[in-house]
């Protein structure tokens, strides 16, 4: 008499050359590998529709959160879409990038670093700074004339901060707490980022 596991066997082989495929006849080979016979470009760009149409679908849920000013919240991600967490080894937060993608970035000499959020764009759009330096957000949105508005900035760890206009925020620990060495981002309302580089 067979065993249970003997049976299991013979039916797992029977089931094996049942699915197993035959050779592919020649004729079919041949009309497959004709030049003529790749897909044509509507039908590449219909895919390519419906990848969009579906990438679309996935961020319109996050269209009505916001920042309370009418404006979409900045992703709680780095730029290459990795949730930030402190390294194990250190306890410091990674940075985004090891390069800033601004072509400028200058250093800044004061033990406290000052980002303007200016009507347009956070200046300096990039501040190399050192380890022993802490940050400071200003909402100088009102400035050249242009309407002043209230802001929020997140910054690395925390949640974010509401400035009204003239109003100032300043994060107390040096950089080197917390942060390891590269490019970390302060992102602003209306999708702004000002790199920060610790070098």
């Amino acid at each position: 008499m067979k065993s249970t596991e003997d049976h299991l066997r013979e039916m797992l082989a029977e089931r094996a050359d049942r699915v197993r495929p035959g050779p592919v006849p020649e004729e079919l080979a041949r009309e497959a590998a004709r030049p003529d016979r790749r897909f044509p470009v509507p039908a590449l760009l219909a895919a390519a529709a419906v990848v969009v149409v579906v990438a679309v679908a996935a961020l319109v849920p996050l269209i009505g959160r916001g920042d309370g000013d009418g404006h979409p919240a900045p992703a709680a991600t780095s730029s290459s879409g990795a949730t930030q967490l402190p390294h194990r080894g250190t306890g410091k937060l990674p940075a985004t990038s090891r390069y800033p993608a601004a072509g400028v970035c200058g250093r800044v000499a004061s033990s406290v670093v000052t980002v303007r959020i200016e009507p347009d764009v956070p200046v300096p759009r990039c501040s190399m700074v050192r380890a022993d330096q802490s940050l400071r957000v200003v909402n100088r949105t009102g400035d050249y004339g242009q309407r002043a508005h209230p802001v929020r900035v997140w910054w690395v760890p925390g949640q974010p901060v509401r400035l009204t206009p003239g109003e100032s925020h300043t994060f107390p620990r040096r950089f080197g707490d917390y942060l390891e060495r590269g490019v970390h981002e302060l992102r602003i309302t209306r999708a702004y980022t000002a790199e920060i580089w610790l070098r």
